[in-house]
């Protein structure tokens, strides 16, 4: 009967590592702040990277205007309408990176909270199957 507690005990620890453990493993690595810091900086990037390639793309298809009306363009407004444009787009995926990662730390520490728990009681199963079969021994010899 212990015996089958202690295996269904680590098949419950193998599941969580082998599954969704691992990335919650790997994400309870880090402290919140920094977890998110991180995810935030990488967000930064791909969203500049991300607009950057959609303007270049706006650039290409009207090229021809672009050039046509080069003289008489007033340069400034488009300027600081794109400017404008990528800070409101950084701001929206910043908040949006920021809450999704939060919660995604939250929700992991939550789960290896209980995937540790599991270990204890696995190792208490381990320790109460080592006493008895030292118990065992004991008598053994003694008898």
């Amino acid at each position: 009967m212990e015996n089958e507690k202690k295996l269904h005990q680590m098949i419950r620890v193998v599941r969580f590592e082998q599954k969704a453990g691992a990335e919650d493993l790997r994400i309870n690595k880090y402290y919140r702040r920094d977890y998110v810091a991180f995810a935030m900086i990488r967000n930064f990037f791909i969203v500049t990277i991300g607009y950057g390639l959609l303007l270049g793309v706006l650039l290409l298809y009207y090229m021809d205007f672009l050039l046509n009306t080069l003289k008489t363009l007033n340069i400034k407004a488009p300027l600081v309408a794109i400017f404008a444009g990528y800070l409101f787009v950084v701001a929206i995926y910043t908040v949006l990176v920021y809450t999704i990662c939060s919660l995604r730390y939250h929700r992991a520490q939550r789960r290896v909270k209980n995937y540790y728990r599991e270990l204890k009681t696995l190792r208490d199963l381990q320790k109460l199957e080592e006493m008895r079969a030292q118990t065992y021994a004991e008598r053994e010899q003694e008898g």
